[in-house]
């Protein structure tokens, strides 16, 4: 063993003493999953976050149902096995950590797809899958896009020769919209939104700086997604 090996391994063994210490002084003996009663305690704790979690996200889902009118919502859809496959599925978005932001747009997701008014079953599918994928920076993003341009046709968005007002949407608007300074986390939330279809580069005018136009299939993710005007 050289002294560069020892040296880390001295070091590694200091912060598992310090972990530990941790682990004792909050009443728990051991390494956490290593078995017997501390993995019983492990899944126990685990457990009740899950739990507290979901109820959270219930009571605020149910609160939200209170505001809609009855002849809009599907009462036959909660016994349907579409409702059971996609609550499994928020289910697991609620209990792995969503952020504030998109546990709301999940709340709102159920509701859009038990209103009466009918969306395709692969397009509640497709809205999930992109719920899955994003976290709440890439919705609020993402709204920001839908609010400022929602009103302008494929062509204002897209096709025009010079810059508009809200076409396209540079870097710095959606900074200072979102009050967040870190530029580069704001341009890579963007370029995963491109990745995903909801956004696109706007490729007219002058490249003197980068701009951005919400898609068609952004669009109608978030008219989608806000359809209850909870907003």
């Amino acid at each position: 063993m050289n002294d560069e090996t020892y040296d880390i391994e001295t070091k590694g063994s200091n912060v598992v003493g310090l972990i530990r210490n941790k682990w004792i002084q909050s009443g728990v003996a051991g390494i956490p999953f290593a078995g017997g009663a501390i993995q019983s305690f492990m899944s126990n704790v685990i457990q009740e976050i899950d739990q507290r979690k979901w109820e959270c996200y219930w009571e605020g889902l149910e609160s939200r149902f209170l505001l809609v009118e009855k002849n809009k919502v599907n009462l036959e859809y909660f016994e349907s096995e579409d409702f059971i496959r996609r609550l499994r599925r928020v289910y697991k978005e609620v209990v792995s950590g969503a952020d504030s932001v998109k546990i709301d747009y999940l709340r709102n997701y159920i509701i859009a797809s038990a209103f009466i008014l009918e969306f395709d079953s692969t397009w509640k599918d497709l809205a999930l899958r992109h719920l899955e994928n994003i976290t709440g920076s890439h919705i609020l993003v993402l709204k920001f896009f839908f609010d400022t341009q929602k009103k302008l046709s494929f062509k204002d968005r897209f096709e025009l020769h010079q810059r508009t007002e809200n076409s396209p949407v540079v870097l710095d608007k959606v900074v200072k919209a979102l009050d967040c300074g870190d530029d580069t986390l704001v341009e890579m939330i963007i370029s995963d939104l491109c990745a995903s279809g909801l956004l696109a580069s706007w490729h007219g005018g002058s490249s003197s700086s980068k701009g951005w136009s919400v898609t068609d299939s952004g669009l109608r993710l978030m008219n989608f997604l806000i359809l209850p005007k909870f907003d």
